[in-house]
């Protein structure tokens, strides 16, 4: 943060301190939510716990995208997580929870595209960094990043899919 403080007009710095929020969200709302103690309503803590997950992986291809400069990520980055990840939130969680109630399956369907999706993601981001960086010396910042981010998914769509046994 004093960093970027320092130094406001470096774009790549605004980028990665927005990953940094929108995971240290991310961790917060999955270890608050859900909470039977808490006066919200169940669906909407899931609703939260699941969002902030889905919005910091649709955040990893724009974050390449922008930083990295990885054009063969724009369509990915502006339209296909709206496509895969955004939109199979908001029809199975947002609307098919409530209306169904039956979490277990809303995971499960709601999952499967994005999971998919994941898989092309880090298939396609990186083929990306291997062309921008091919017989460059200057990869090392760009896969340890993308190591990252592969850890991060995987995590994230295991941690999603451990979730229901909680509750049983």
């Amino acid at each position: 943060m004093v960093l970027y403080l320092q130094n406001p007009a470096e774009k790549n710095r605004q980028y990665y301190l927005i990953l940094l929020g929108l995971l240290i969200i991310y961790n917060i709302a999955g270890g608050l939510f859900p909470d039977p103690e808490l006066p919200i309503s169940l669906n909407l803590q899931i609703n939260l716990a699941y969002g902030t997950g889905f919005v910091m992986g649709a955040y990893f291809p724009y974050y390449f995208y922008r930083v990295f400069e990885l054009d063969d990520l724009r369509w990915n980055a502006r339209i296909g997580v709206w496509i895969f990840l955004i939109a199979p939130f908001l029809l199975f969680f947002c609307i098919g929870l409530p209306l169904l109630g039956d979490l277990p399956a809303t995971i499960w369907y709601g999952l499967a595209i994005p999971l998919v999706y994941a898989i092309y993601l880090i298939v396609i981001i990186f083929l990306s960094i291997r062309k921008k960086f091919e017989g460059s010396q200057n990869s090392l910042e760009a896969i340890l990043t993308y190591s990252a981010a592969v850890l991060g998914y995987c995590c994230q769509f295991l941690a999603m899919s451990m979730l229901p046994n909680l509750w049983k």
